[in-house]
């Protein structure tokens, strides 16, 4: 039995010592591995050299562009029309890039809002034909178009300028009973809105007249008893002009105070209704047509001229040039 234990506790130490020496070798290459990655990443870059090429080595080939990029041709149910943007439904965003919106040149007048257009930008064939959309544009297209809205290019002069102010200057005719005058002045009209202005100015009323022999001067012979004289009308008013393009119709009313004599000075009163219409020809120079028909009333105007009273009709029409700006 002692033999038996003795040959027992031998091959139990050689199993033993077996194991150990796994596990030692088992450890040493781990070891060794380790230091072997570690050494490869602490590469010194100087240690690197780079040999010479042959350039008849090198051989690189470039493809076109154009055989890179998919282009399909549009299908004439999906065009999208001028002004309108393709959404997709899932992400909300702008599916279709060939639009694009240009800014009009434009200078608005008071009151109205910049003009803005969309326009088509899409690539042309030499028949003029749309040679087609990129599968990206495809893509992302779905069937739910919205329109957005359109301002035609081209706007008129009259309508690109800025007229908060306009100084007019016009000459024309006028009758009140047997009196025809010659009427010349000029008027100021500042836009209080886009389609409202106020107006003022001032007028003389000219009339060539023969006088009574008591009034004539007898040095002056004949001629003394005809000669011109005048009146000086004033305005103040109001008008509507509901357009701002080159043709730029107009009604009006206004209060006219008139001196019609000045030894001793005396004023009458008139109240009129004033249709015209500017026509500009360019940005700041237009020309003018105006007509005027009111009231006119003063407490001596039968002693002006025989055949005449004190209250009347006046009629006026007249015409010029305006500036704008």
């Amino acid at each position: 039995q002692a033999e038996e234990e003795a040959r027992r506790q031998a091959e139990e130490e050689a199993r033993r010592q077996a194991e150990e020496e796994a596990r030692r070798q088992a450890e040493e290459e781990a070891r060794r591995q380790a230091e072997e990655e570690a050494a490869r990443a602490e590469i010194d870059l100087d240690d690197i050299q780079f040999a010479p090429v042959n350039s008849d080595d090198i051989d690189i080939e470039f493809a076109p562009a154009a055989s890179l990029i998919s282009v399909e041709p549009a299908d004439d149910d999906q065009d999208i029309l001028p002004g309108s943007f393709s959404f997709d439904e899932e992400n909300d965003s702008l599916a279709d890039d060939s639009y694009s919106s240009r800014y009009v040149d434009l200078d608005e007048p008071t009151g109205n809002t910049s003009s803005f257009r969309y326009a088509e930008d899409l690539d042309v064939d030499t028949h003029g034909s749309r040679s087609g959309r990129s599968s990206h544009a495809d893509d992302y297209r779905s069937s739910k178009n919205l329109e957005g809205p359109r301002v035609e290019r081209g706007l008129s002069s009259g309508a690109s300028r800025n007229d908060n102010v306009a100084i007019y200057a016009r000459v024309g005719t006028s009758g009140y009973f047997a009196l025809q005058f010659v009427t010349w002045g000029g008027e100021l009209a500042y836009s209080v809105s886009s389609n409202v202005k106020v107006s003022g100015g001032l007028e003389a009323f000219s009339v060539n007249r023969h006088f009574p022999e008591e009034l004539c001067d007898p040095e002056d012979g004949l001629d003394g008893c005809e000669r011109w004289n005048n009146m000086l009308a004033f305005s103040l008013g109001l008008r509507y002009q509901p357009t701002s393009r080159d043709f730029q119709p107009y009604i009006g009313a206004e209060f006219t105070p008139i001196i019609y004599a000045t030894s001793p000075t005396k004023f009458g009163t008139g109240i009129r209704a004033r249709p015209g219409f500017d026509l500009m020809l360019s940005d700041t120079f237009g020309l003018n047509l105006n007509a005027a028909l009111g009231y006119l009333y003063g407490k001596d105007l039968e002693l002006v001229e025989e055949g005449i009273e004190s209250g009347g009709f006046l009629w006026q029409a007249s015409a010029g040039t305006l500036l704008a700006f």
